[in-house]
């Protein structure tokens, strides 16, 4: 980026004159002021400095007056040996402001032509930011064809990258990069810190609630944050009975307590990840409104467990949150569903174009398996994109008993 404006070039020991005078009311008569955009500099090998001015559009229409009407000003007010000149201004002459995100950020350290290359999309959890700035890989033969960068190393430039994110958000202390996909049992993913103190626990706050948790133990994404309140706000009715079947760290169940007088069972197969959901049900007693029952298992048992069985036929509703594998387990909801109903509120990653159809079918299917019906659809939404042609679908639907 580059402009051409004009300035001001005054013998140094008039640099405090010459700018009152520009700030001076009949210098604003003329629309006139200092430039809010660049600096006041020196004059490389000069006792000079050049300070730029910021002229009204209309004054520019008519060059040869105005420049002779800010000769006049300064000479009436003795400023001597002075020029006006058009310069050119670049990056360098900018005014120091703080990047307003990271592209900006990255834009003010490396060259424009490798910002595409790098993945500028994070997650915040709590005072922990997560990149994935490899995401396309070939780093190693981009870096390489710029000046700036070609003495770099992958891990330089990442490392780079993670202390310019940790300086632009004063919240965060911790910068850590994708290593792996989410995978396992537990649905976690490896990571490598770039930036800031190595510490993978946090405290994570969403919709008014509070949660700890462990990003390298257990699953956890931001991303749902209007989903949960959404889904928090819903009207459960008085002292109904909901079953989260992969509750995790709780932001479900303990938004929705937050918000409805409810029963909530919580399962979770994750030990660490069901250890962290109870400290969260009690960094959050004072907003529960209604109780949570923590059960630690694969949802496939919980059916016989003694919690499951004391709520057969008497669940009002039934989030479903694993979208990867949500479908195999439709069989195991089945004891749950109440005569006149039971909402399910599920979540599916689905194939474009029309993902939502194409869910609606796939999990009819399951559910005509196992003598369920979809008596009433209350909502169906495209929550957001998962990969290029994949999205994750959310429905609430009403089924009852064929």
């Amino acid at each position: 980026m580059s402009e051409e404006i004009y300035c001001i070039e005054v013998p140094k020991e008039l640099t405090q004159k010459t700018i009152d005078i520009i700030r001076s009311e009949a210098v604003g008569k003329l629309s006139i002021d200092l430039h809010n955009k660049y600096k006041i500099s020196d004059i490389t090998g000069m006792n000079k400095i050049s300070i730029p001015l910021k002229i009204a559009p209309d004054l520019m229409i008519d060059k040869p007056r105005l420049l002779e009407n800010l000769h006049k000003l300064l000479e009436n007010n003795h400023i001597k040996n002075f020029k006006v000149t058009k310069n050119l201004m670049t990056k360098k002459h900018l005014i120091y402001q703080k990047p307003r995100n990271l592209r900006e950020a990255l834009e003010d350290n490396f060259p424009e032509e490798i910002i595409p290359y790098v993945s500028l999309s994070y997650d915040i959890i709590g005072s922990i930011l997560i990149m994935e700035i490899d995401r396309w890989g070939d780093l190693d033969s981009i870096l390489v064809r710029y000046d700036e960068t070609r003495n770099m190393t992958v891990e330089t430039f990442k490392k780079k990258i993670g202390d310019i994110a940790l300086e632009l958000h004063n919240n965060i202390r911790t910068v850590y990069n994708k290593k792996s996909e989410v995978k396992g049992e537990f649905r976690i993913r490896e990571y490598e810190l770039i930036a800031g103190m190595d510490n993978p626990i946090t405290l994570h706050k969403e919709n008014g609630c509070k949660f700890e948790l462990n990003i390298e133990k257990m699953f956890f994404t931001p991303r749902l944050v209007t989903e949960r309140k959404r889904v928090s706000k819903l009207d459960y009715g008085e002292n109904s009975i909901v079953l989260d079947c992969f509750a995790g760290v709780g932001p479900f169940s303990i938004q929705i307590c937050a918000n409805n007088n409810v029963t909530i069972y919580s399962c979770e197969k994750n030990p660490e990840a069901i250890q962290y959901l109870k400290n969260n049900i009690q960094l959050n007693k004072k907003k529960l409104k209604g109780e949570i029952y923590p059960y630690l298992g694969d949802f496939h048992n919980f059916k016989d467990s003694e919690q499951g069985k004391s709520i057969y036929g008497n669940v009002d509703t039934i989030i479903m949150n694993l979208p990867e594998r949500n479908l195999e387990f439709i069989k195991d909801i089945r004891p749950f569903i109440k005569k006149n109903g039971t909402i399910l509120i599920i979540y599916l990653f689905c194939e474009d174009p029309e993902p939502i159809p194409r869910g609606i079918s796939q999990l009819e299917n399951f559910l005509a398996a196992k003598d369920l019906r979809v008596s009433q659809i209350r909502n169906k939404q495209n929550v957001k994109n998962y990969s290029p042609n994949v999205s994750l679908i959310g429905l609430d639907l009403l089924l009852k008993i064929r």
